[in-house]
């Protein structure tokens, strides 16, 4: 994970790199959402020592990629299903706007 998440990430111009969720929900829909530590609270998991791991290979990055930039050519995607679903259903979408949330990122 670690080699993945440094090239994918702070190689591409991150100056950090952030998890959802540090520990599972115990009600609601995100209690069947997986997290790096998951119901039983242990810390001797696979995915709670590989990130230990990415940890430790962070604090010892040489802190100039701080702030580093990257110039990258990318292209955005108007998905018609999830613009479907924040369109007709109601709830957290109520609020948002589809088209104008992919317009600020464009822009």
């Amino acid at each position: 994970m670690a080699a993945t998440e440094l090239q994918a990430v702070v190689a591409h111009g991150a100056d950090t790199i952030q998890f959802f969720q540090l520990k599972q929900a115990v009600g609601g829909s995100e209690k069947f959402h997986s997290a790096v530590i998951a119901h039983s609270q242990r810390t001797d998991t696979r995915v709670f020592k590989e990130l230990v791991d990415l940890g430790y290979k962070l604090k010892r990055a040489d802190s100039t990629i701080l702030g580093s930039t990257i110039n990258a050519k990318v292209g955005i995607v108007f998905d018609w299903s999830n613009f479907w679903s924040y369109e007709y259903v109601d709830g957290i979408s109520q609020d948002m706007d589809y088209v104008d949330s992919i317009l600020d990122y464009y822009r």
